[in-house]
């Protein structure tokens, strides 16, 4: 019997070696940066309504993540009632930015209001932004 460990323990401290040390199956390096988006509103807070009914103009920067290359549509959320909202680009397909334009009715009650810009493309999770509209 012990020659037989004699012959079998020099085959078994490679495999050892290998295990303890993370073999060929260890990651090499930090992992890599998740595909991802995130947009931040770039006007004053609050965005001043320039003219009724044209209404207020709200850029917005889009920042990529983890290599995203993927088109980008923007959208606003809670704009009351009346109000609309529109982009140029309406998709951003390659640099960072759009403009968007709020037009307010003729005759708006002035006040704050607070109005979410959603980002949202294939493959990645949504993400927010929001601007305070002022009218005045």
């Amino acid at each position: 019997m012990p020659s037989l460990l004699r012959r079998i323990i020099p085959l078994l401290i490679p495999v050892v070696s290998a295990t303890a040390c993370g073999g060929a199956d260890s990651p090499a390096g930090p992992a890599p940066t998740p595909l991802g988006i995130s947009i931040t509103v770039t006007n004053p807070d609050p965005v001043p309504v320039l003219a009724v009914p044209v209404g207020a103009q709200v850029s917005i920067a889009l920042t990529r993540s983890g290599g995203f290359t993927g088109a980008v549509t923007v959208s606003a959320e809670g704009l009351p009632t009346g109000w609309t909202a529109s982009f140029a680009p309406a998709q951003i397909t390659s640099g960072s930015g759009t403009l968007a334009t709020v037009t307010v009715p003729a005759s708006p009650t002035r006040g704050n209001y607070v109005v979410a810009f959603r980002a949202s493309a294939t493959g990645v999770s949504d993400a927010t932004g929001v601007a305070t509209i002022r009218v005045q």
